[in-house]
């Protein structure tokens, strides 16, 4: 365990999809019918579920079929039109933020903790869900995908989030729920922390610690009072 998960901390991140927002049903809602608008056979749930982690970009990189003509390009056209129905229909029927979140967050202001957000969403997307639910203007910083030149599993948009903070990044925690999460968080040097029912992940990057609901935060002693 990282020694500073004993002791209060001064800021906490957090990733935005599976932690504030349920949103796991939206994005592969969004790919799978993205691949049937450009005449692709649609990738299995499991196979979408299977790369939640990653930037939509690296998504449909790894699940077009290899040797697609124009791949590049191709690419591109099917992560905007992916955006789009994500951003201007899906998000609105389909993700949902946790009872428990926007009370969570106040809370940890309210002991001194300054609070940003880490994701692999693209700015635009972050933003739009983060204003949508009411969350964007408890959080003193935002680094998405295209604010960075590497996304998680890279630990570099959680040191560039430290650094907007104003916090060292032994200060602080990374809240998320997956094994990219994991890792950035321990090569970032934070305290790492998975929001997870299912205990997947062991050894080098085990977490510093389990929870299952985001108010679980409020008895961790990296939470407390400042």
């Amino acid at each position: 365990m990282n020694g500073n998960a004993q002791r209060p901390l001064r800021g906490v991140l957090f990733d935005i999809d599976g932690v504030l927002v349920d949103s796991k049903v939206a994005i592969r809602t969004a790919i799978i019918d993205t691949f049937r608008a450009f005449g692709y056979d649609p990738p299995t749930d499991e196979s979408v579920d299977a790369l939640y982690w990653a930037t939509d970009r690296m998504i449909f990189e790894e699940l077009l079929p290899q040797g697609t003509p124009h791949r590049v390009g191709l690419v591109e056209r099917m992560v905007a039109f992916e955006l789009d129905l994500y951003e201007n229909k899906l998000s609105r029927d389909l993700v949902t933020v946790g009872e428990s979140v926007i009370s969570t967050l106040k809370e940890l202001k309210r002991r001194g903790l300054r609070l940003g957000v880490v994701t692999n969403n693209l700015r635009r997307t972050a933003m739009k869900i983060l204003s949508d639910f009411g969350l964007l203007d408890l959080f003193a910083c935002v680094v998405a995908a295209d604010d960075v030149s590497e996304t998680k599993p890279s630990p570099k948009p959680l040191i560039e989030a430290c650094l907007r903070l104003g916090v060292n990044a032994s200060d602080a925690a990374y809240v998320g729920d997956s094994y990219s999460d994991a890792v950035a968080g321990r090569m970032a040097g934070l305290v790492t922390i998975l929001l997870t029912r299912q205990r997947e992940f062991d050894g080098e990057i085990a977490p510093d610690y389990w929870i299952t609901d985001l108010k679980d935060l409020l008895r961790l002693p990296i939470s407390a009072q400042q």
